[in-house]
């Protein structure tokens, strides 16, 4: 039974460090690739437009819980060895994930919200 459960721990552990990986690389894909910053600020709205219409709601309706959950599920799994580094960089990355998480919903929604109704048809640059 204890090599059954430490197989489940370990399973667990992979599979949150791959959701991790994803959603850092996404991350990082957007430090070393600015295209962001290379276009005026219509372009950038039409940009986000069509970004936030298709990629980021699929994204997060699935990467997020699925997240949460594995991170809930991995945690419980090592909370007996509380006092282990598994455990406490397991704490420090679902922090910084739920921080995360809580920027997006508090700062970056609204913003992506008055981004979509914005009508760029009539829109000037200044």
């Amino acid at each position: 039974m204890i090599v059954i459960f430490k197989t489940v721990q370990k399973l667990f552990l992979y599979l949150i460090l791959v959701l991790v990986g994803f959603y850092a690389g996404m991350l990082f894909n957007h430090k070393i690739c600015p295209v962001e910053t290379q276009l005026t600020p219509i372009e950038y709205a039409r940009y986000w437009k069509i970004v936030d219409g298709t990629f980021m709601p699929t994204r997060m309706a699935i990467m997020g819980p699925a997240m949460m959950i594995i991170f809930a599920i991995t945690i419980l799994l090592f909370v007996k060895n509380w006092k282990s580094l598994t455990f406490l960089f397991l704490i420090l990355a679902f922090a910084a994930f739920a921080l995360d998480i809580n920027f997006t919903f508090r700062e970056q929604l609204p913003i992506n919200a008055f981004i979509n109704e914005l009508d760029l048809q009539t829109i000037t640059e200044q």
